[in-house]
């Protein structure tokens, strides 16, 4: 796989960890009882998944620019992204053995680590070059 494949898989597989933390967030916390925490809390869940939301648009900016020149700030930006996603995942698979939380969360967090691990990847590969020759 080339690097802007692994890239792709990557994105893939984050964008569907995004959905699924979102909808699980969504669903489970603005469903709280007691109203004055509950909107200073929802603010926070709506700016948490707002900001989350534009690091997953840029990462799909940088697959897109993967390959065209000037592709290395791109592929550093995917790098450390991929490194803050993997301590979140990690974070969230051990929060989720230790307070016996399965289904979708995890799904969810394995998710993130997995995609992580591609986006890491598309840039630890160097681009391959191939030469086509008539002879």
């Amino acid at each position: 796989m080339t690097n802007k494949q692994h890239a792709l898989v990557g994105n893939i597989l984050a964008t569907l960890s995004f959905l699924m933390t979102a909808y699980t967030t969504l669903s489970l916390n603005l469903n709280s009882a007691d109203t004055v925490v509950s909107s200073a809390f929802t603010v926070g869940i709506f700016i948490g998944l707002s900001f989350n939301f534009i690091l997953h648009v840029l990462t799909w900016i940088a697959y897109v620019r993967i390959g065209k020149t000037g592709d290395k700030g791109w592929k550093i930006f995917l790098l450390v992204i991929a490194i803050i996603w993997i301590l979140g995942a990690v974070f969230g698979i051990l929060g989720g053995f230790i307070m016996g939380v399965g289904g979708i969360e995890l799904l969810g967090a394995l998710s993130q680590l997995a995609g992580s691990i591609f986006l890491i990847i598309a840039f630890a590969l160097k681009p391959q070059n191939i030469t086509i020759s008539n002879g």
